[in-house]
C-alpha cells in the first residue's frame, strides 16, 4: 500500500553539482568503453597537506565542520595506468582496487605501498562492483550485447582463479545481496527490464520480474535477511516499488514525489535517493522520513554505515551526514568517481589518483 506520510528531520542546502557523465558506459558490440578516465572532465586534484603515510586527523579544531572530525587528504596513488578503475573495495587490512584492462591490486590501510594481488582476469572481462567477503571477490562484468556475455564471478584471492562464473546474462548491475542470493538488474539495451538472481554458489539463474519491454529498472536493494527486493522503474519513477520474497507481484511501497536514483538497505531501514533529496523509508508500512535537501543531481552511489550516510551526488562531490539526517559534512570534492569506506577511513578517486582521509563521527 502506498504511504503518504512524511515525517520531515532535517533540511539542508548542498550546492549545485555539475553530473562528469556515465563511468561504466558500454561500447556498442558487447565491450565496455575506453578506459573511463580518457573521458573525465580536466580537473585540479585536491590539496595534499599531509605525508604519504598513515592517515591523521590533525586538522585544525578551526577547520572542523560540527559532529566529525576530517583528518588530512593523503594521495594513496596516482598510478591507474593503463585504464583507470573499474572498482574499488576494502576489507579490514587493505584497499583493492581494479584497473581498467588490467590487474587487481591492494594497499595498506596504514601505508601506500601498492601491491598487485592477481592479473586482468583470464576472459580479458574488467572487473565491476566488487565486495570483498573474507579471501573471496564477487564482481560483474558489466558487459551487454549479443549473445548475454554478462557474467558474475566469485574469485579466490589466495588460489587467484574463479571460483564460479554465472553466465548468460547481460549486463549486469546493481549487485544486491539478501535471503541467500545475489540480485542484479539486466541492463542491455535491447531488454534493460529484468530483475534477476542467482544462488551464491552461483547456480539457479532466475527471472524474478520482468517489467516489459522499454520499462527499465532504475534502482535496485534487497534486504539482506529474507531476500524483499526493493526497485524503481522507468514508468514510475517517484514510485518505491517491493517484491516480497513469498511473491511474484510486485507492489507500490511508497510514492516519493521525485524520481528515485538510488536505493540502499541497512539495518532494516530503506534510505532512497530521490533528486533533489535523501529519504529513508520503513520497507514495512513505506513510511518516509525526510533526511536531507537540496541537490541538483542524481545521488550515483551511497554507502551506509554505523557512522552515517555518504553519498556522491552527480559525481562532484562525496557528501555525508549522520543516521538521523543532521550534521552534514563534505567529505571529497571536487570529482568523485568510485569511493568507499573502512572504519574510520574515507577513500575515493577522480578518474586517475586514489585518496584518503580519516573522518571521525564525533
Amino acid at each position: 500500500m502506498m504511504n503518504s506520510g512524511l515525517r520531515i528531520c532535517l533540511l539542508f542546502a548542498i550546492p549545485a553539482l555539475a553530473g562528469c557523465g556515465d563511468d561504466s558506459a558500454e561500447a556498442d558490440g558487447g565491450s565496455p568503453d575506453a578506459a573511463p578516465r580518457l573521458d573525465a572532465p580536466s580537473i585540479d586534484a585536491p590539496s595534499i597537506d599531509a605525508p604519504l603515510d598513515a592517515p591523521s586527523a590533525d586538522a585544525s579544531a578551526d577547520a572542523q565542520p560540527n559532529g566529525w572530525a576530517l583528518g588530512n587528504v593523503q594521495v594513496v596513488t596516482a598510478d591507474t595506468r593503463p585504464g583507470g578503475l573499474t572498482s574499488l573495495a576494502t576489507d579490514p587490512s587493505f584497499l583493492y582496487f581494479n584497473i581498467y584492462a588490467g590487474p587487481l591490486k591492494k594497499v595498506s590501510h596504514t601505508n601506500t605501498i601498492v601491491l598487485t594481488v592477481m592479473p586482468r582476469d583470464p576472459s580479458f572481462d574488467d572487473r565491476y562492483e566488487m565486495k570483498i567477503e573474507g579471501d573471496f571477490v564477487y564482481w560483474a562484468n558489466h558487459i551487454s550485447g549479443g549473445g548475454d556475455p554478462g557474467t558474475i564471478n566469485k574469485t579466490s584471492l589466495i588460489a587467484q582463479q574463479n571460483v564460479w562464473t554465472a553466465t548468460g546474462l547481460n549486463g549486469p548491475k546493481l549487485l544486491s545481496y539478501g535471503g541467500g542470493y545475489i540480485f542484479s538488474i539486466d541492463s542491455s539495451l535491447a531488454a534493460n527490464a529484468l530483475i534477476e538472481r542467482i544462488s551464491l554458489d552461483g547456480t539457479g539463474r532466475q527471472i524474478v520480474f520482468d517489467a516489459g519491454a522499454g520499462d527499465a529498472i532504475l534502482a535496485l536493494t534487497a534486504d539482506v535477511t529474507n531476500g524483499d527486493v526493493f526497485f524503481a522503474r522507468w514508468r514510475a519513477q517517484d514510485t518505491l516499488f517491493v517484491l516480497r520474497a513469498n511473491s511474484t507481484t510486485p507492489v507500490s511501497l511508497a510514492q516519493l514525489g521525485a524520481n528515485i536514483d538510488y536505493l540502499l538497505f541497512y539495518e532494516n531501514q530503506l534510505y532512497v535517493g530521490a533528486t533533489p533529496s535523501l529519504y529513508r523509508v520503513d520497507p514495512t508500512d513505506g513510511s518516509i522520513t525526510l533526511l536531507a535537501a537540496s541537490f541538483a543531481s542524481p545521488i550515483t552511489s551511497m554507502l551506509i554505515d554505523s557512522d552515517g550516510i555518504f553519498w556522491v551526488a552527480g559525481g562532484s562531490a562525496m557528501y555525508g551526514c549522520y543516521l538521523d539526517g543532521t550534521h552534514p559534512v563534505e567529505v571529497a570534492t571536487p570529482v568523485v568517481q568510485y569511493f568507499t569506506k573502512q572504519g574510520t577511513l574515507a577513500y575515493w578517486d577522480d578518474y586517475q589518483t586514489i585518496y584518503r582521509r580519516t573522518i571521525v563521527h564525533q
